[in-house]
């Protein structure tokens, strides 16, 4: 009767895996988009494959300098929520990022 216990092995494997989305966060997809306050373009990076660790990033609109937060993502459309610059509340947009040109918010 072996009282032998082995540990598991899966959990530095975790760690690995943990390791290996953090490095992706910073590279991604160019996100072409059409300010929804200013109407100017704009591109932002946006990690498409490695997605929950990008919800909560917030970019701002370099000319009116609107703030988006990223909400969610869905068959290749983003959702953010908006806060024009010196105002209180937010509100929200959808935008599809597969589209070559520049994306309005739908």
């Amino acid at each position: 009767m072996p009282s032998k216990k082995s540990k598991p092995k899966p959990a530095t494997k975790s760690q690995a895996k943990a390791a290996k989305p953090a490095k992706a966060t910073g590279s991604g997809q160019d996100a072409n988009l059409v300010c929804a306050e200013c109407s100017s373009n704009f591109t932002t990076k946006i990690a498409l494959n490695n997605f929950e660790n990008e919800v909560g990033k917030k970019f701002p609109c370099p000319k009116c300098g609107a703030i988006y937060e990223l909400i969610s993502l869905l068959e290749g459309r983003i959702t953010v929520t908006v806060l024009a610059k010196g105002e209180t509340r937010t509100y929200g947009k959808t935008y599809d990022v597969s589209t070559k040109d520049y994306a309005r918010p739908l």
